[in-house]
């Protein structure tokens, strides 16, 4: 089992530090951290790899970078639904770990903060013997601050094919949103791999911040929206 996340240099000073702090004072494992400008923060139970390594990720930026469209710019101003460029960068780490790792991988926002100490038999538990878990909101996006893979469950293969493939084959840009929680459920819907949610409970018009009212509330404060000043992850 590892965790993953990914945040800028920005991103580091604002939230990403007290985010490792918090992380290795209570998570179990290890946390693969997605970087652009390497951090200070040191720890046996973090490791870093740069961002930029990770196999088609300046080739999708580049192509990002063709057209202000595919950055949320629009017409009528900015857009973070259309946003491909900005949220590109945690599915690529996401991708990059799923390839290169075995067992139970969970990727978490940096802009959380770990509150109380989780053991493996908790996120364990968080699959029900799923293949993925994850903070749905039906009738809305997935919120994805937190999102569970079992890379050893049956079937894994296809889903992180047709992931892979939003961003390889450009299937994203034929979504209604161009950002990663639209990919990830379209992979989830072509696969036809299973899925735990965590937050069934939730229905349309009830606060976005769902994470609160799961089994997750106690363990992990996400610090997103309002919760945090207005500095982009990338």
């Amino acid at each position: 089992m590892i965790a993953i996340t990914s945040f800028s240099p920005k991103g580091y000073e604002l939230y990403g530090k007290r985010f490792l702090e918090s992380f290795v004072r209570n998570w179990p494992c290890d946390v693969v951290v997605y970087y652009e400008e390497l951090p200070d923060f040191q720890h046996e139970n973090v490791i870093y790899k740069p961002i930029m390594s990770v196999f088609g990720m300046k080739a999708f930026l580049a192509y990002c970078d063709i057209n202000p469209i595919f950055r949320g710019r629009t017409p009528l101003g900015y857009n973070y639904n259309l946003d491909a460029r900005k949220f590109s960068f945690k599915v690529f780490a996401q991708l990059d770990a799923l390839k290169n790792n075995e067992g139970k991988i969970i990727w978490l926002d940096a802009d959380s903060v770990m509150k109380k100490p989780v053991t493996k038999e908790f996120i364990d538990s968080l699959f029900d013997s799923q293949a993925i878990c994850l903070l749905g909101r039906d009738g809305f996006h997935c919120e994805s601050g937190f999102v569970g893979f079992d890379v050893g469950h049956q079937n894994f293969d296809e889903f992180l094919e047709r992931y892979e493939n939003c961003y390889r084959r450009g299937q994203i840009f034929r979504l209604d949103r161009w950002h990663d929680c639209e990919a990830l459920e379209w992979a989830i819907a072509q696969s036809g791999i299973g899925v735990k949610n965590l937050s069934n409970h939730w229905n349309v018009g009830d606060s976005l911040d769902v994470m609160p009212t799961t089994v997750l509330g106690p363990y992990i404060d996400h610090h997103k929206g309002n919760k945090k000043s207005d500095v982009s992850l990338h």
